[in-house]
C-alpha cells in the first residue's frame, strides 16, 4: 500500500495581505522609536542603545551557543525559566520589599504585552478602569480595546 505525500494534500494559501479583525484598528501603528529619528532616549521604554554593551552580548551569545542544551530550547516554560523567576523574586525581596514567588513571575517582551496580558485576564469588556490623566497613552489604547470603560482621574503637581 502506497502513502500519498503528504505536500499533495496541503491546502494552498493565497498570498498577499489577510484581514484582520476590527479590533485591531483601535491600536495605532506604531512609528519608529525616538532614537532611530535622531531624537534620542525620550521614552521611558527606550534604552540607550548607544551604550548597550553589544561585544559582550555578542561573546556572551556565541559562547552559549557553541555547547547548547536541549533543554534550552525545547519545553520551555511560557512564563520563563524558573532560575530567571527566581532571580527577580530574590530582587523584589531585597530591594523592594516584595515577598513573591517564582511562580507568580511573568516575563514578558515590554509594557504593552504586560497590559495586554493583563487586561485579558482580569478585566471584562465595559468594567470601568481608573485612569490617571494625563497618562500613558498606549495604555488607554489596550484598555479601550479590551472593551473596557475608562474614567479618568487628574493628578496635580504640588509645588
Amino acid at each position: 500500500m502506497s502513502v500519498p505525500h503528504l505536500s499533495s494534500k496541503l491546502p494552498v494559501s493565497p498570498c498577499g495581505p489577510r484581514p484582520v479583525s476590527r479590533r485591531s484598528a483601535l491600536y495605532p501603528s506604531y512609528p519608529d522609536a525616538p532614537v532611530f529619528r535622531g531624537w534620542g532616549s525620550f521614552g521611558v521604554h527606550q534604552p540607550a542603545l548607544d551604550q548597550f554593551p553589544f561585544l559582550i552580548w555578542s561573546g556572551l551569545v556565541a559562547r552559549h551557543s557553541r555547547n547548547p542544551h536541549v533543554r534550552a530550547i525545547h519545553r520551555i516554560d511560557p512564563r520563563g525559566t524558573e532560575r530567571f523567576r527566581g532571580a527577580i523574586c530574590d530582587y523584589l525581596r531585597t530591594a523592594r520589599g516584595v515577598h513573591c514567588t517564582p511562580d507568580q513571575i511573568l516575563i514578558v517582551s515590554g509594557s504593552q504585552q504586560a497590559l495586554d496580558i493583563t487586561a485579558r485576564v482580569l478585566l471584562d469588556p465595559g468594567n470601568s478602569v481608573w485612569v490617571e490623566e494625563p497618562g500613558y497613552s498606549l495604555q488607554r489604547t489596550v484598555l479601550n480595546a479590551a472593551g473596557c470603560r475608562l474614567i479618568p482621574v487628574p493628578w496635580m503637581r504640588k509645588g
